[in-house]
Formats: structure tokens, C-alpha cells, sequence
């Protein structure tokens, strides 16, 4: 903002406002054109004038202009008669209105006029009170029109796979005609960053730590670059000179280097995600084992983990639904005692108080699932046809769900286009030239429309949210496949990373419930323990719960069901917790 003392002094208070939205146009000359039009057109009118200016704000919202902000403060004051602007939408490019409303009320609470250099508004005269709301609902719709077409513009690039802004990821370039081209040398970094994760199951930091003994450039410039040297879509200077966790992550989980780009994820506003073709690095498959490689990482992870719990991130609490995470306690019987605990307890939860369900020990719960799943694994035809049955069931509701979705958004275009029917009838509305039709029944008539609009794109969501889930499944199809073909006959020598893999395969939750008395508190027992010469040395609390376990496929007519002696499917039995547990 920047203010130049009046040349002239005269009766006539005057305020220059003027205001370009972006820095490009600080230097067109629609800028120029303000600062000598203006101060002309009001020294020829005998004003005396200030010039306030907000270059590169733009103008949707008051808040952030401090030109605007000290122009109304000047109104409240009675400092001015008149504002002297190129044109109204200077004032406020603000689509509700409000901004304008709370402009026009001060100048018309404070006898200030509006003026341009083709008329002068008095906000307090009933004709140019219309006037000035007039050609300010027009603006605002100019506004909601152009940015439609531009939305509409930039999605239809985004669909093509052509470049829309931003930075371009890792391995790629930008040809002249906007269209995504791969990098060789970076993407062959990229292949032998997803080849560290999947087939030598190295963690994100590993990986992270080998680019950088490597020796790999960051995915940044070099050096510094004269700007006719830059790439588009590159950074210009260094944000980092090592590698860092985030940046792996990213690139390991992006559905860009598959081939897949999708616009949108990162908008405010709810409106579907436009998804376009890029040149894939990867293929889906790859990308699809790296995900399943990220969660087992993920549930596995612990900072300062001193014990691989097998079922992390598996167990819920069958009383308050928090999770059970692992744990471990020193004791002077047992030594290091590992237990998996409710992350519910020691804090209050939507009952009121802290969870009291009893921990469970890490060794005895482990071996009760691990038996239980080897009896199904021995048994790999039936897993399999479990699978296929589910899917089979579920292609055929995918076909029911494709044609729903079709309709859904048949109408979500149709729904469009009537909001923009109706907001072009509001100009007509406000001048009373739409017979039997007010601006109040303009108003109810978009915001019915809009509610249901909302209502279609929240259903497309969920129908797309179901159909990746199917596909997820079919990829865990083949997944769990490849793993029973490695296991076969060693399943009793498994090591333990693909226990952990065979864990997340086929385990999809373990609830623990305890048993209660009357009073609602958990059902114990004591377990006295002695030395070896039969003297007494100290009293165990044993707490009394049962385990739930949902598996990936039913377990119902499973033969383990019927053949196995030790279950965990909803069967009570006896957990002894660490002592570090006991109150």
C-alpha cells in the first residue's frame, strides 16, 4: 500500500483506490493506466485526493487489503466526500456480495460517493443504491462464470495428462506442448527406489540413507540457473541438498510414476478428482506392492521398538474401541515381559473415565493366532476359492454399481447446468423484469439445487471409494497367492518378516473383550507361584478375557474350525499379563 499527498487542495475530499490483483498486471498497463487516469480525471474535477493502492491483492475478500482496510477506516471517519475508482469490481471482486454491502452501507451511513470515470454514485439515492447492487451482482457472476470456464478449462487439461501448474515430480519433464515426458537417468532412480522397497524390504529411512551415499541428486535444481536455463515446472534454487523421508514417501506412493495422474486432491472444495494418462515408470502392479509394503511398514512401526510385534496393529479393545499397542515391563520374575495394552487406558474416553480392559501377553496370544492361521494355510485351495467366490460375487454388484454411477452422473450434469440457468435469471430477478419471480425465489431455487448437487457428488465418491476397494482386494488375490506358492512346504520355518506379511494378508481385526461381574468391573484370579523349593513367592493376577478374530475369508466352514483344538474365533480363555500390569 502506498499513499501520495493531494497536489491540490480542494472542498472536495477525494480517495483514489486503486488495486490490480496480481503481480503480472503490476506491471501491464492496467496499472499505469489507474495512477495517471485517475489523479488527472480528479484534478480536472477540482478535488483535492489521496492515492491508496493494494498492488498484487486480489480482491474476493476485504481482509488482506490494507488499503482498503485504511480507505474504510477514512469513510467512518468523515474524512472523505467522495471514492474515486477505475471502475466498481476495484472495489471487491467478492462473489457473496457481502464485501460490497459492507462497503456501500459505510459510504451510505457517512454520505460518501461512489464515483467512476463515466458516473457518480450516491449511495444514499435510491436509484443509484440499485444501481450500485446492480452492476454488482452482474460482477459477481462474471466472477463465478469465469472461474467456471476456468476450473472447467484446467480439468480438461488435467484429463488430457497435460501439465496444469505446480511442480513437476521427480523423473519427469514438460515438453513445449504442456505433456509429461519421463527423464531417464531420474526414472531410473525412481525403478531402483521401488526395487529397494519391494524386493529387498528395505525401510523409507534405509532407503532414504542409500540415495543419499550414494550420492543422488535431490529432486531439486543443481545450482542456480539464469531463467532462460530453467526447466518449467522445476524449482529454481535448492530447497535441500540431501534426501529427506518425505520426499521417499512421496514418490513410493504416488500413483503418478504408474501411470496415473489425478488432479484435485489437494482443493478445499469438495468437486470430483479429474484423473489423466502420464507415461508410467512402474507399472500398477509394482505400485500396488509397494502400498502393501507402506502399511506393513506403517503397522509394524514403533519408535523405539524393542520387540517385533507380530500383531501390531491389529488388536482393538472390545471395550472402548481404542487401539492395543505393544508394550513391554521390566520384572524381577520374568525379565522383560512384551504385552500388547489398550491405548484407552490412563486417559478418559466417551464414557467418561480411562479403559480398564486388561493387557495380553505378547507370547501367549502370538503362538494362539499363528497355529490358527497355519491350520488354513495348509490348506491353500480353500483359501483361494474363498477368495475367488468373494470376488466373483462382488463383479457382479461392481456391474449393478457401474450403471448407478453412470446415472449419477448424468444427473450431476444435468443438476449444473440448472444452478447455471437459474444464477443467469438473478440480474433479471434484481430488476423485476422475470414476472411472478423474485430474487428470494431465485435464491431458494439455487440453494435446493446446490444441497442436492452435493448429495450426487457425495454418492459418486462413495460408488468410487467401493470400486477401489474391489480392486484392492483383487490385488491382495494375487498377493496372497504368490506368498502361499513361496511357502509351500516350509510353512513351520517361515522367517518372521514373512510372518508379518502373512499376518497382514489374512488377519483383519483381533478384538479383546473381559469378562465382567455385576459391577461392570474385569472378572480375575490369582495364580500363586512358587520357588523351587515349594516356598511361597508371590501371588499373579490373572484377568479372564476372550479374543475375537475376523480373518480375511470365512472361517465358518473352514475345516480348521472344525479340526483344530486351539481356536481364537470368539472362544474364551485365560491371558496372563505382565506384572507390570497388576495395580
Amino acid at each position: 500500500m502506498s499513499t501520495v499527498p493531494a497536489t491540490k487542495p480542494g472542498k472536495i475530499r477525494c480517495a483514489i483506490y486503486i488495486r490490480v490483483s496480481t503481480e503480472e498486471q503490476v506491471e501491464r498497463a492496467r496499472l499505469r493506466d489507474q495512477q495517471e487516469r485517475l489523479p488527472q480525471l480528479a484534478a480536472e474535477r477540482g478535488w483535492g485526493y489521496i492515492v491508496i493502492e493494494d498492488l498484487g491483492v486480489s480482491g474476493r475478500t476485504i481482509e488482506g487489503r490494507p488499503g482498503m482496510t485504511r480507505l474504510l477506516s477514512m469513510i467512518v471517519a468523515d474524512q472523505l466526500d467522495v471514492v474515486l475508482v477505475i471502475e466498481q469490481s476495484r472495489l471487491t471482486r467478492d462473489t457473496t456480495l457481502e464485501d460490497l454491502g459492507r462497503i456501500i452501507r459505510a459510504c451510505q451511513e457517512h454520505t460518501v460517493a461512489i464515483a467512476t470515470p463515466d458516473r457518480t454514485y450516491r449511495p444514499d439515492d435510491l436509484d443509484d443504491f440499485v444501481m450500485l447492487g446492480i452492476q454488482g451482482v452482474l460482477g459477481a457472476a462474471e466472477v463465478r462464470r469465469l472461474a467456471k470456464r476456468a476450473h472447467e478449462g484446467i480439468s480438461r487439461t488435467a484429463s488430457e495428462g497435460r501439465y496444469t501448474g505446480g511442480i513437476v515430480p521427480y523423473g519427469y519433464r514438460v515438453t513445449g506442448d504442456g505433456f509429461f515426458t519421463i527423464h531417464e537417468a531420474e526414472a531410473a532412480v525412481v525403478r531402483e527406489m521401488y526395487a529397494w522397497l519391494i524386493d529387498e524390504h528395505l525401510s523409507l529411512y534405509a532407503i532414504q540413507r542409500r540415495l543419499n551415499d550414494l550420492g543422488v541428486h535431490p529432486p531439486n535444481q543443481d545450482e542456480r540457473r539464469p531463467p532462460t536455463a530453467r526447466e518449467r515446472g522445476k524449482r529454481t534454487r535448492r530447497t535441500s541438498t540431501r534426501w529427506q523421508g518425505f520426499t521417499v514417501k512421496r514418490i513410493l506412493s504416488s500413483s503418478f510414476y504408474a501411470g496415473e495422474r489425478v488432479y484435485g486432491k489437494r482443493s478445499t472444495s469438495s468437486r470430483p478428482l479429474v484423473t489423466g494418462s502420464v507415461p508410467a515408470i512402474i507399472t500398477p502392479k509394482r505400485r500396488q506392492q509397494a502400498l502393501r509394503r507402506l502399511n506393513e511398514q506403517k503397522a509394524r512401526h514403533a519408535r523405539g521398538q524393542r520387540y517385533d510385534y507380530l500383531l501390531k496393529g491389529k488388536i482393538r479393545c472390545g471395550a472402548c474401541d481404542h487401539a492395543y499397542s505393544g508394550a513391554f515391563d521390566q520384572t524381577v520374575q520374568q525379565g522383560t515381559v512384551c504385552r500388547y495394552s489398550c491405548t484407552g487406558t490412563g486417559r478418559a474416553n466417551e464414557r467418561g473415565t480411562a479403559c480398564d480392559n486388561p493387557s495380553v501377553r505378547a507370547d501367549t496370544l502370538e503362538p494362539i493366532i499363528w497355529n490358527d492361521i497355519v491350520q488354513f494355510l495348509k490348506q491353500p485351495d480353500f483359501v483361494l476359492d474363498h477368495f475367488d467366490k468373494q470376488s466373483e460375487d462382488q463383479r457382479d454388484a461392481a456391474a449393478r454399481r457401474q450403471e448407478q454411477e453412470h446415472a449419477l452422473r448424468q444427473r450431476h450434469i444435468a443438476l449444473s447446468s440448472q444452478i447455471e440457468s437459474w444464477l443467469d435469471l438473478f440480474p433479471k430477478a434484481v430488476r423485476g423484469e422475470t414476472a411472478g419471480l423474485t430474487v428470494d425465489d431465485v435464491d431458494r431455487r439455487v440453494a435446493d439445487l446446490r444441497a442436492e448437487l452435493a448429495k450426487v457428488e457425495e454418492n459418486i465418491a462413495r460408488l468410487d471409494h467401493w470400486s477401489q476397494r474391489l480392486d484392492d482386494q483383487t490385488a491382495q488375490r494375487r498377493s496372497l497367492e504368490e506368498l502361499l506358492d513361496r511357502l509351500s512346504g516350509r510353512i513351520d520355518s517361515v522367517s518372521a518378516a514373512e510372518k508379518h506379511a502373512i499376518v497382514q494378508e489374512l488377519v483383519r481385526s483381533i478384538t479383546v473383550s473381559a469378562d465382567r461381574d455385576q459391577a461392570g468391573r474385569p472378572v480375575y484370579h490369582y495364580d500363586r507361584r512358587t520357588r523351587p523349593d515349594g516356598s511361597f513367592w508371590y501371588a499373579h493376577r490373572v484377568p479372564h478375557v476372550s479374543i475375537h478374530v475376523v480373518y480375511a475369508f470365512g472361517e465358518q466352514d473352514s475345516p480348521a474350525n472344525k479340526d483344530s483344538k486351539v481356536l481364537a474365533h470368539g472362544q474364551g480363555f485365560i491371558v496372563v499379563p505382565s506384572p507390570g500390569a497388576q495395580e
